[in-house]
């Protein structure tokens, strides 16, 4: 079986992410350097496997795939003996899982400067989404009354 190709930069978090994933789940790998301080990432052969020319990037086999999320995600579902853990499969687990990898991008929606209304749509739009702006601890009690409800 062919070894995976990771290029990463290990000064990349999302980089170290994929590379302590694959090292701790087992899985054989092959780690290409990318230096982002020397812009290799921007270079043809790089952008032949990631368009966006960004880091991480994965190459196994004739698959390629280069966002962090989506190749953990790949990682643990393609290789066998991943803990169950490490993917997400139940509606709860993994409606909570995705709203906590696109919170990011609603953040980036503010652009403006920040008014006293826009605390109020933040917390709608996050109440609506099911992530409570409250904490942990409202968190926790939101997950273990959604298991309540289902009983």
């Amino acid at each position: 079986m062919l070894k995976v190709k990771v290029y990463a930069d290990r000064m990349s978090q999302p980089s170290r992410a994929v590379l302590i994933f694959c090292k701790v789940n087992g899985i054989e790998f092959d780690e290409i350097k990318v230096e982002i301080s020397k812009r290799q990432q921007l270079s043809p052969e790089f952008a032949a496997i990631n368009p966006f020319k960004k880091l991480p990037a994965i190459v196994d086999g004739r698959f390629k795939q280069f966002e962090s999320h989506a190749i953990l995600i790949y990682l643990a579902s393609a290789f066998p003996g991943i803990a169950d853990h490490w993917l997400v499969l139940s509606p709860f687990h993994l409606f909570n899982h995705n709203n906590f990898l696109m919170t990011p991008q609603i953040c980036e929606i503010q652009t403006q400067p920040y008014s006293p209304a826009d605390s109020t749509t933040v917390s709608l739009l996050f109440s609506k989404l099911g992530t409570s702006t409250k904490g942990a601890e409202l968190r926790r009690e939101e997950r273990e009354n959604f298991g309540e409800g289902l009983k």
